[in-house]
C-alpha cells in the first residue's frame, strides 16, 4: 500500500504493476491512478478555442492557444514547412537547474502547430479530428460531417450533442451509440431508429422510454402500443416544447435507474480485463474505452496498444508508459501528443523522431536533448547522467507538473474528470482562466426571450447571446444548430455547450471499480464494477444479463 502524495489516499501497487515498472525501468509511481490521469489530462485542451494570428505568417488562425502564453503558434502549412529552424531554441543541460525547469524554458519557445487536423473542410473549431466537414466544436472525431458539439463523431452526419457515436446520423443528446438514426437522448441503442429517451435497446425502432429491449417497434416507456396509438402519444409528449421535454427526461432518468437492468461492464469479445468499454482486448487491468488492448494498464481512449500503461488518448502503439495524446509510437516515457515516435522521452509534440529526451516541436529528428543535438555517443551518455542526476531530485518517473501545462485547467479535459473550484485551482499553483468580459459589441445584441415551443423561435435568436440557465455564461446558437432543431421538432437548449457536455459526460460512469455481487436474486456471482454500491440500479453479471433481457 502507498500514500498519494497529492491526494493523501492509500493505493495500492500490485505486482503486476511493479513488473511493468521493471519493464520501463521507472520507479513506483508516487500519484494514486486517479492523481496520475488528471496530471495527463491537464494536458488535454477541451474544446476552448482563440482566434489570433500565425507566428510565423501572421495569417489569422484559430486554435486552442491563448495569445497571451509563451510561445508561438504557427498555422499548420508553416509549422510543417522549411521557414523556421526547430532547434533554434536549444539550451545545453544543466546540472545545476531542476530538469523540469529547463524543459519548460524549451516547450515554451517552441512553437506549437495551431490544431491537429486533417484533410477537413469548413471545420475551424475542432482539433484532433480528419477527414470531416462543416463541423463546429468537436474532437477526437473522424469522417463526420454537420456535426456539431462533443466529441468521437465517427463516421457520423448530421449529429449534435453527441459522445461515442459511430456511423449515427440525425441523432441529438445520444452517447455509446452506433448505426441509430433519428434518435434523441439514448445511450447503448445501436441500430435503432426514430427512438428517444432509450437505454440499452438495440434494433428497435419508435421507442420512446424504453429499456433492455431487443428489435421491438411502437413502445412507450416498455408498454407496447399499436402503431396509431403511438404516434398519437409522440403529439401529446411533443418533445419541441420545453416544459415538455424537461418533464420527459426526468422520467427518462427516473425508469434507466430504477426500472432497467444494468450490465455490470460492456466488456465484449475480450479475456481478462477489468473495467468498462472496453472491446477485442486481453489482459486489462483499469482499461477503459479501449479496442483491441493488449497487457495494458490504467489505458484509456484508444484503439490498438501493446504493453502501455498509464495513457490516455494513444493508439497504435507499443511501450508506452505515462503518455498523453499519441498515435503509433514504440518505447516512449512521459511525452505528450507524440506521433510516430520511438525512444523518446520527457517531449512533447514530435512526430517521426526517435532518440530524443526533454525536447518540443521537432519532426524527423534524432539524439537530441532539449533541442540541441548531439551525435550517437554523446546524446546516449549525457542521457544517462540526466536521468541520474532526476533520480537524485525525484523528478525522474514523473510526468511533467500541472503548472507547465499551456491550459488553463478549467480549459483541459482534467477539468472534465476531475472539477475543481477556482480557489482549489489556485490553491495547487495551477493555472485557471477567467471568463473573458463580454464585449462592448455583445452588451450591444438585442435581448431575446426563448420561446417554449421550438416552432415559435424566429431567425432574431440567431442575433442574441443567451445566458446559460445552469452556470449564467453566455452562449449563441448558430443557424446550422437552429435548423437542426427545427427539423427534429426539438426544443432549443437554454445550457450553454459545456453544461450541456457535462451533461453528457455524467451520463457516464466515473472511471472507478468497485468490487460487488450480482443483484439477481440467487446469483454468487462477483465483478468489477463502475456502480458504486450505493447507486440504485439493479447491477447484473454477464450471465444473468444475458439470460433476463434475451
Amino acid at each position: 500500500m502507498a500514500s498519494c502524495k497529492n491526494c493523501i489516499k492509500d493505493f495500492t501497487i500490485y505486482p503486476d504493476d511493479l513488473k511493468m515498472y521493471q519493464k520501463f525501468e521507472v520507479p513506483q509511481p508516487t500519484l494514486c491512478p486517479d492523481c496520475r490521469q488528471q496530471r495527463r489530462l491537464a494536458w488535454r485542451g477541451n474544446l476552448a478555442f482563440y482566434q489570433r494570428a500565425c507566428g510565423l505568417c501572421r495569417q489569422p488562425i484559430i486554435t486552442q492557444y491563448s495569445a497571451d502564453l509563451p510561445f508561438p503558434v504557427y498555422c499548420p502549412e508553416c509549422w510543417w514547412g522549411d521557414g523556421w529552424d526547430r532547434l533554434a531554441n536549444g539550451i545545453v543541460y544543466d546540472p545545476a537547474r531542476p530538469f523540469f525547469e529547463q524543459l519548460s524554458q524549451v516547450i515554451n519557445s517552441s512553437p506549437r502547430l495551431s490544431s491537429y487536423t486533417l484533410k477537413c473542410d469548413n471545420c475551424d473549431y475542432v482539433d484532433k479530428t480528419a477527414g470531416s466537414k462543416n463541423c463546429y466544436l468537436i474532437i477526437g472525431s473522424q469522417d463526420s460531417e454537420d456535426c456539431y458539439y462533443g466529441e468521437k463523431f465517427l463516421k457520423s452526419k448530421d449529429c449534435v450533442d453527441c459522445n461515442f457515436v459511430v456511423e449515427c446520423e440525425l441523432c441529438y443528446g445520444c452517447i455509446d451509440s452506433r448505426g441509430a438514426y433519428n434518435c434523441n437522448f439514448c445511450q447503448a441503442c445501436p441500430r435503432s431508429t426514430n427512438c428517444s429517451g432509450c437505454y440499452d435497446c438495440r434494433g428497435c425502432s419508435d421507442c420512446f422510454g424504453c429499456w433492455n429491449l431487443r428489435n421491438k417497434q411502437f413502445y412507450i416507456f416498455n408498454k407496447q402500443y399499436s402503431e396509431v396509438e403511438y404516434q398519437a402519444k409522440m403529439k401529446e409528449y411533443n418533445l419541441g416544447s420545453y416544459q415538455n421535454l424537461q418533464k420527459v427526461r426526468a422520467q427518462f432518468a427516473a425508469s434507466r435507474a430504477s426500472q432497467a437492468i444494468h450490465r455490470f461492464a460492456l466488456i465484449t469479445h475480450s479475456t481478462n480485463v477489468f473495467g468498462d468499454y472496453i472491446f477485442r482486448s486481453d489482459n486489462c487491468w483499469r482499461c477503459f474505452n479501449v479496442m483491441e488492448f493488449k497487457d495494458c494498464r490504467y489505458a484509456s481512449d484508444d484503439e490498438k496498444g501493446t504493453e502501455m500503461m498509464d495513457t490516455n488518448n494513444c493508439g497504435y502503439g507499443e511501450l508506452c508508459y505515462e503518455v498523453q495524446d499519441a498515435y503509433g509510437n514504440h518505447w516512449c516515457r512521459f511525452g505528450n501528443l507524440i506521433t510516430e515516435d520511438s525512444f523518446c522521452d520527457y517531449s512533447s509534440h514530435l512526430t517521426s523522431c526517435h532518440d530524443c529526451f526533454g525536447c518540443g516541436s521537432l519532426h524527423k529528428a534524432s539524439f537530441c536533448i532539449l533541442n540541441k543535438q548531439y551525435g550517437e555517443t554523446e546524446y546516449k551518455k549525457l542521457r544517462v547522467q540526466i536521468i541520474q542526476q532526476m533520480q537524485t531530485t525525484g523528478e525522474w518517473g514523473e510526468f511533467s507538473p500541472v503548472h507547465l501545462s499551456p491550459y488553463p485547467y478549467n480549459e483541459s479535459k482534467a477539468s472534465i474528470f476531475y472539477p475543481l473550484s477556482q480557489e482549489e485551482v489556485l490553491a495547487k499553483g495551477w493555472r485557471y482562466k477567467d471568463e473573458d468580459a463580454p464585449s462592448g459589441a455583445a452588451h450591444q445584441l438585442p435581448a431575446y426571450t426563448i420561446p417554449d415551443d421550438i416552432q415559435e423561435v424566429s431567425d432574431d435568436i440567431l442575433a442574441a447571446v443567451l445566458p446559460c440557465e445552469q452556470c449564467g455564461k453566455q452562449y449563441k446558437i448558430i443557424k446550422q444548430e437552429l435548423d437542426f432543431y427545427r427539423k427534429k421538432n426539438i426544443a432549443a437548449p437554454r445550457h450553454c455547450f459545456r453544461c450541456r457536455y457535462l451533461a453528457l459526460f455524467n451520463v457516464r460512469n466515473f472511471r472507478q471499480l468497485y468490487h460487488r455481487s450480482c443483484m439477481n436474486t440467487g446469483c454468487k456471482n462477483e465483478f468489477e464494477t463502475t456502480y458504486a454500491p450505493d447507486r440504485p440500479e439493479k447491477v447484473y453479471c454477464e450471465e444473468c444479463y444475458q439470460k433476463e433481457i434475451y
